[in-house]
């Protein structure tokens, strides 16, 4: 004999063959047996079932109420003489058969195929989780235990959804990518995440008006539930398929800009020669160079002189990406076309609009403050290597990116001074930049035999680090450097750092 499915997803229904049931007498009974299907392991007590949907009735009345339900639910599924098929009743429990089928425990079978399979596979277990979400858990009931279920299923599957249109994008189907990114957005209709994969793909299948409506329909939902704003990542993907849309692109910029750099760099001519010796444009020279070392220890300043230095070098773009202020890998590409001068394309993947316009001529990109973007970030440096031959990559990071074929170049601090006369003491790299960035606070400043010892223990005390450093020297606007060496806290490196 053919057993029940009962479906919890979306309408609640029984089908049994050609039968199907999906009218019962009343919320409760209804509501009874969604949750006797949804735990059919297990003989619930008569008492604990009674207590769930009878909580305010006198004892004897409850356990009327029960078995009028159990024979409303007989008469539907076991007509015609099968009692006892469907439901497993004795005077202290009731239980469902436990051969029982149920879309949920479909929906988890596929999700837990899916999350064993690869390739194809994997994207056929993640179509068939979105063929089985016919909605959310047991949508009109509201029994204190189907809330978090219902919760737990939502978030697995809008994850499924994202999963699977990302797979099927990477597959070469993006208009299946896009109706599985929308499925996720109906699911979790305030997250951002559903959103920016769904505004991107439409970006990039040529429907950037789509795109937009979809920001606009995300920050029209978080105002009026939330009373929040779409996040930074989210507003910038918008302005970036905003641009695409403009009738005049952007004029690019010239290709040789770097940011302005008004201090002179110390110490660091060996770094330098080798930097240049890596990067200058030969047969052998290093694609990908890291500048390692802890925050301030000076990778950006050296990365632009290296930059400035290898300008002349470079009939290609010689550019500056900075990247501190994204968390997100997804927006490398945005900065990246934002430093190029160029629009995003929604004809064009990123990486392919950034290949075109470095071209086959040398080229050089820094890319600065890494460390956060790694190792989901790698993935954008490898495939624009990938595509530009000509493109060579300076990156700043606390981490090398794992990268094969990746060049580290470990930063440590700047030599500090050990005994000696005025003049050796004014020659020390440490020193030097002390002076310099003291002087630029307060230019009548000077390294005299008077200060000198302070302004030697006020280096070594912050271990020759160039942001201490210069940190520290700003100071020297009101204080004289016996001053400022007094006032170093307990741990003055990591203070001034912070």
């Amino acid at each position: 004999m053919d057993r029940w499915r009962i479906q919890l997803l979306g309408e609640l229904r029984a089908t049994r063959g050609s039968e199907v049931v999906s009218h019962f007498r009343s919320q409760k009974v209804a509501g009874l047996l969604a949750f006797l299907a949804h735990h059919r392991e297990t003989a619930h007590a008569r008492e604990v079932l009674i207590e769930m949907f009878w909580p305010d009735c006198e004892p004897e009345a409850g356990r009327n109420n029960l078995s009028k339900a159990l024979s409303l639910l007989r008469a539907q599924l076991e007509p015609g003489g099968e009692s006892g098929t469907a439901l497993l009743a004795s005077r202290a429990t009731v239980q469902l058969d436990p051969a029982t089928t149920t879309d949920v425990d479909e929906l988890r079978a596929a999700l837990a195929a899916a999350a064993k399979a690869k390739g194809a596979g994997r994207r056929e277990a993640l179509a068939r989780v979105l063929e089985l979400y016919k909605g959310e858990l047991l949508a009109g009931h509201y029994q204190d235990w189907i809330a978090p279920e219902r919760d737990r299923l939502r978030a697995s599957f809008t994850r499924a959804a994202l999963e699977l249109a990302r797979a099927l994008d990477a597959a070469g189907d993006r208009h299946g990518a896009v109706d599985a990114a929308r499925r996720a957005v109906a699911s979790e209709p305030e997250g951002e995440d559903a959103a920016r994969v769904l505004m991107d793909l439409h970006a990039r299948t040529g429907e950037p008006s789509a795109a937009l409506r979809v920001f606009g329909e995300l920050s029209e939902r978080l105002g009026r539930e939330l009373g929040t704003t779409p996040s930074a990542p989210t507003r910038e993907l918008a302005r970036a398929i905003e641009v695409s849309l403009s009738p005049v692109k952007p004029t690019r910029r010239p290709a040789r800009a770097l940011p302005l750099e008004l201090h002179e760099i110390f110490g660091r001519e060996e770094e330098l020669a080798r930097l240049e010796a890596e990067l200058r444009p030969a047969a052998s020279r290093t694609r990908l160079l890291t500048l390692t070392g802890p925050g301030g220890i000076g990778k950006t300043r050296l990365a632009l002189e290296a930059a400035r230095r290898l300008e002349g070098a470079h009939e290609g773009p010689v550019a500056f990406v900075s990247l501190a202020d994204v968390t997100d890998d997804r927006f490398i590409e945005t900065a990246a076309l934002r430093a190029l001068g160029l629009a995003a394309s929604p004809r064009r993947a990123p990486l392919d609009e950034i290949a075109a316009a470095i071209g086959l001529s040398p080229a050089l990109l820094v890319l600065d403050n890494f460390e956060q973007l790694v190792p989901g970030g790698s993935g954008f440096v490898r495939g624009l290597l990938e595509r530009a031959e000509s493109l060579a990559c300076l990156v700043t990071s606390r981490r090398r990116l794992g990268i094969s074929g990746e060049r580290e170049v470990a930063l440590a601090p700047l030599a500090m001074p050990g005994e000696g006369d005025l003049e050796a003491l004014a020659s020390v790299p440490s020193v030097r930049l002390f002076v310099d960035r003291a002087r630029a606070a307060s230019p009548g400043f000077a390294l005299t035999r008077e200060n000198a010892p302070a302004v030697a223990e006020l280096v070594r005390s912050l271990e020759g680090v160039p942001l201490a450093l210069a940190l520290a020297a700003g100071r020297a606007q009101i204080l004289s450097p016996e001053q400022i060496l007094e006032r170093l806290p307990g741990e003055p490196l990591e203070d001034l750092l912070r």
